[in-house]
């Protein structure tokens, strides 16, 4: 509301007591890319009426001013790149300010304003890169501006690559990540995810763009075509390049082939050996870090290759990843080629475990300590303090280039490398050799003849006839022990026979009596049945070999047991003789077992222990 006070002395228009209207609210919209900003407030001035001179009446009483409300700005339901915000978790100096916005304009003003100085540095470090410039910027300080012209000279372009054919396998590969790429970002997001026909199902534009890029590069580089990971830094260049595929596409070749080489390969080699090499500067800047990780068996290389391979895009929010890839591309050009990349993530990772190395120091186990390391993008959400810390208070990006090359590092790395080997090396010699396995005869060998078969014991592997394993060891052990009894058995039954001799004398009368009752005895004691000897097969013979190769053609092994029998008695034959007729693909045969009622009784007995009485006249 405006209160003027007029003076009609003249035709002077005075005005005051002019109250500004300043309520504003920032107004919060789901897209990923707009941010607002409040605006100036705007003085509503009003012309001067066109009154005659006339006395001027007394001056009303003034009402009191009402009282200002305050503003209340509402919670944003997504943040700076169309994420949603969850529980309630803001990033504290993600995006560029009133003042950051006029400290670039001062700097763009400067005869510096292209060149890479330690003044820009601080204005990155401060307050980063504003949204309307870090496209540009990004492209040229990552060298894929430079990259991109080179290819133009000779004819090579982003649609060069997009038409040609990959793998089969590789295609299925991206598209089987495709869906697992911020399935929940607006861009990302399918809108009928139970449609099996991908080419029927509504999806994002951001998930088609990183789609042909991602084929694009496996068209270029046959030798990796895709790794995994590398679609989560499409994902982040398409949110930042406004969904331009042909910058996507040279930024991803520039972060693959140049500021991370070694990274994106089939062994991930160069990868690995950062990996350790940042291991153990952790043991050299934060030694009760590292020693309370080991404590619980715990290694800081379960995090740091999902950190550098993705470039932090996972493990923190995306206005932060925002922060942190603005330095990582204005120092690639600062240091010696393929250092810079390593050394930048390598500082953001020391200043991740800086901001959760309490919380380390307290964990009781190593559940707590994962957990701390993981839940670092709940923990680290002031952008400013993370970036300040890691690339100015713990060290520059030269500074840990230097150390991970430096001669104590290379050392230690060599250290760990020959424990390793040398590890695996008595790992090795201890290990049990691998056991030979045993031949199984059979008729295809050409040695067994046709009528014998083959025991369940030789046709059948068993822990009793396999080598070297427990039961043979216990059935040895048991055999040694009875050999140990008789052993002794027999020595004191020596010793007993020397001292009856003495007393052979008196006892010569009663042994004729007692011998009739021991034999009498040994008859009725039945006689244990002696064991089977295993059947083994005779030596082959020419007959046999004829049998088994008959007519001249190759033998195929037939099954065991006849397929059709006829039971008979033959012509002229006696009685007691069975005559067994097999219809077989070798041809109609006789077997004759000479089975008697008499050899039947003969053999019960013998299996009875029990014959004919001493004495019995015969």
């Amino acid at each position: 509301m405006f209160f003027y006070k007029f003076n009609f002395g003249g035709n002077d228009f005075i005005q005051k007591n002019a109250q500004k209207m300043s309520a504003l609210t920032t107004i919060n919209t789901n897209s990923p890319r707009r941010t607002h900003r409040p605006t100036k407030p705007t003085m509503m001035l009003l012309s001067p009426p066109s009154a005659k001179s006339s006395p001027s009446p007394p001056p009303a009483a003034a009402p009191p001013p009402p009282q200002q409300q305050e503003s209340i700005t509402p919670t944003p339901t997504h943040d700076a790149y169309g994420f949603a915000v969850e529980n309630d978790i803001i990033v504290k100096n993600g995006v560029t300010t009133t003042a950051g916005e006029e400290a670039w304009d001062k700097h763009a003003s400067s005869t510096l304003c292209n060149f890479r100085t330690d003044s820009l540095e601080d204005i990155i470090l401060e307050h980063g890169v504003p949204t309307s410039r870090r496209a540009g910027l990004w492209f040229q300080w990552s060298g894929a501006e430079e990259k991109k012209c080179n290819a133009l000279e000779e004819n090579i372009t982003y649609s060069t690559y997009i038409h040609q054919d990959i793998p089969k396998k590789v295609r299925q590969q991206i598209a089987l990540d495709l869906p697992r790429t911020c399935p929940k970002h607006p861009a990302f997001e399918c809108m009928n995810p139970e449609e099996d026909d991908e080419s029927k199902q509504i999806v994002g534009p951001g998930r088609t763009a990183i789609g042909n890029v991602l084929r694009a590069y496996a068209a270029r580089n046959n030798e990796l075509g895709y790794l995994q990971s590398m679609n989560f830094l499409a994902a982040m260049l398409y949110l930042v390049l406004d969904g331009d595929e042909d910058r996507m596409f040279w930024m991803l070749t520039t972060i693959v082939e140049d500021i991370l080489p070694g990274y994106f390969t089939a062994r991930l080699h160069k990868l690995l050996e950062n990996v350790d090499a940042f291991s153990v500067v952790l043991e050299q800047l934060y030694p009760n870090v590292a020693a309370k990780l080991e404590e619980h068996g715990l290694n800081i290389s379960f995090r740091a290759p999902t950190w550098f391979l993705c470039m932090y895009f996972t493990s923190l929010k995306s206005e932060m990843v925002a922060r942190v890839w603005d330095v990582v591309f204005f120092n690639v050009g600062r240091c010696p080629e393929g250092m810079g990349g390593p050394a930048a993530l390598c500082c953001v990772g020391l200043g991740i475990v800086d901001s959760v190395a309490d919380d380390i120091a307290r964990s009781s186990n190593i559940a707590d300590a994962a957990k701390a390391l993981q839940g670092a993008s709940d923990i680290v959400l002031d952008a400013r303090k993370l970036v300040t810390r890691s690339f100015r208070d713990i060290s520059t990006v030269a500074a840990m280039a230097q150390r991970l090359a430096s001669p104590s590092v290379r050392l230690a790395l060599k250290k760990q490398r020959d424990e390793i080997t040398e590890r695996r090396a008595k790992r090795s010699m201890t290990s049990r050799k691998p056991k030979r396995k045993r031949h199984t005869r059979s008729l295809s060998d050409g040695c067994v003849p046709a009528e014998f078969g083959l025991s369940f014991k030789e046709e059948t592997t068993n822990p009793m006839n396999s080598p070297n394993t427990n039961a043979q060891i216990v059935e040895r052990n048991k055999k040694r022990r009875r050999l140990v009894r008789r052993s002794k058995s027999d020595s004191t039954s020596s010793s007993s026979s020397s001292s009856s001799s003495s007393s052979s004398s008196t006892t010569a009368a009663t042994t004729s009596s007692s011998s009739v009752i021991a034999t009498f005895k040994r008859w009725l004691t039945p006689k244990k049945a002696a064991a089977p000897a295993p059947r083994r097969a005779p030596p082959a013979t020419a007959q046999h070999v004829r049998r088994m190769n008959f007519n001249g053609t190759p033998h195929r092994r037939q099954p065991r047991f006849p397929t059709h029998m006829i039971v008979g008695t033959p012509s002229g034959g006696s009685s007691g003789t069975l005559v067994v007729s097999v219809d077989s693909p070798r041809g109609d045969f006789e077997l004759k077992p000479k089975t008697t009622p008499a050899k039947i009784r003969a053999r019960a007995l013998n299996s009875t222990g029990y014959g004919t009485p001493p004495g019995t006249p015969t």
